[in-house]
């Protein structure tokens, strides 16, 4: 999208938009009031999560925004859409971080396997 820094209202209504890449496509819209993206797949799809799940994406990007699909977003919208953004935030965290403990965990296995080998003995089943 083009650099529109002043624009103020964005109708982007029965258009074909089906992902949430568009929502970072508005970041450069700094004055955006409105946005209307009625009969958009996307727009349908999350239906009643349509407003929260744009400000969650454009976070404080965009805080002028007071009308999303003819709805009025207020100070609590902008909240609940911060405390939701930082909730994910840290399960991702969470979930990377567990993940690299599971990745740790298995190549120490997979290296004492590998001693117990060249050691001559056989692995050694840990519990579960």
């Amino acid at each position: 999208m083009p650099e529109l820094p002043c624009l103020e209202h964005l109708d982007l209504s029965n258009n074909k938009i089906a992902t949430q890449d568009c929502f970072k496509s508005l970041m450069g819209f700094t004055k955006l009031r409105v946005l209307i993206m009625v009969g958009c797949p996307l727009a349908d799809e999350l239906a009643d999560r349509f407003k929260p799940e744009v400000l969650i994406a454009v976070g404080t990007a965009l805080k002028d925004i007071k009308t999303l699909n003819e709805e009025e977003v207020g100070e609590e919208d902008y909240q609940a859409a911060n405390d939701e953004r930082a909730e994910r935030a840290k399960a991702k965290k969470e979930a990377e971080e567990e993940a690299i403990r599971v990745a740790a965990e298995k190549a120490a296995e997979e290296e004492a396997a590998a001693a117990a080998l060249a050691a001559g003995g056989e692995p050694k089943a840990e519990d579960e």
